[in-house]
């Protein structure tokens, strides 16, 4: 994921299913209200939010609060490094 300072983001993807590999990429907007990261999705319409830290100035850990994505369990967590 590719965050811009202008509030625009693009996602690529590369997933692999029976044997097959396909790449997508989606593009949208975030924002920060309060103590809550937003993460509008063109593509499906919908916003993820997510709680945040910043564990140090390279990275930033982001923890579920409602996302349009069906998962398996309730609680989605990940840490985005910097890449330089």
């Amino acid at each position: 994921m590719t965050r811009n300072a202008d509030g625009t983001f693009v996602l690529n993807f590369v997933f692999t299913q029976n044997g097959r590999t396909q790449e997508t990429q989606e593009t949208g907007n975030w924002w920060i209200e309060g103590n809550k990261f937003y993460e509008y999705h063109e593509e499906s319409g919908k916003t993820d939010v997510y709680t945040y830290s910043v564990p140090n100035e390279n990275q930033v850990k982001f923890k579920s609060q409602s996302i349009s994505v069906g998962m398996n369990n309730d609680s989605y967590e990940f840490t985005d490094t910097r890449k330089k």
